[in-house]
């Protein structure tokens, strides 16, 4: 009935027992057993989201992992600091370094297309998981909140 709580207390080598008088939890206890309730949904809502949010960064790491091999040979043959240089100058000015014409030399079409596929089915499977999944979670958590706020404006 709430109206106590006993807590077992363990201090070095002696254990205490609390005995706690709660009368105003006694008194609200459908509300309690209501907020819990929320509690648990949203709890297992967050869950759900975070394993979501993880299997997208494992889909994002994927991408990377695919471009790093195939830059890892690019980067060893380079002095430190060449590639980000070479890089920065495509970026900026549009034009190509000797070595990096060399790389884009020595990748293949089937060798690129392939690269090409691989990192379109994972943002594909990235789209997918954030539009099946990570979306409607988000849309359940905002309804949980809400339904929480509602609840403490509420008066009784």
């Amino acid at each position: 009935d709430l109206k106590t709580f006993s807590c077992v207390i363990k201090q070095e080598n002696t254990a205490r027992m609390l005995v706690l008088e709660c009368p105003l939890l006694s008194s609200c206890q459908a509300e309690l057993a209501v907020l819990a309730s929320k509690y648990n949904l949203i709890q297992g809502t967050i869950s759900y989201m975070k394993d979501t949010i993880k299997r997208i960064k494992e889909g994002w790491e994927n991408i990377l992992l695919e471009m790093d091999t195939k830059l890892a040979g690019y980067a060893q043959s380079n002095p430190p600091g060449t590639v980000a240089a070479d890089f920065m100058e495509l970026l900026l000015f549009g034009t190509f370094s000797t070595e990096l014409e060399v790389l884009c030399g020595d990748m293949t079409d089937k060798g690129l297309k392939r690269m090409g596929q691989s990192i379109e089915q994972s943002y594909s499977n990235i789209q997918r998981l954030v539009l099946r999944y990570l979306h409607p979670v988000c849309q359940t958590l905002h309804f949980q909140l809400g339904e929480l706020v509602g609840l403490a404006r509420a008066s009784h």
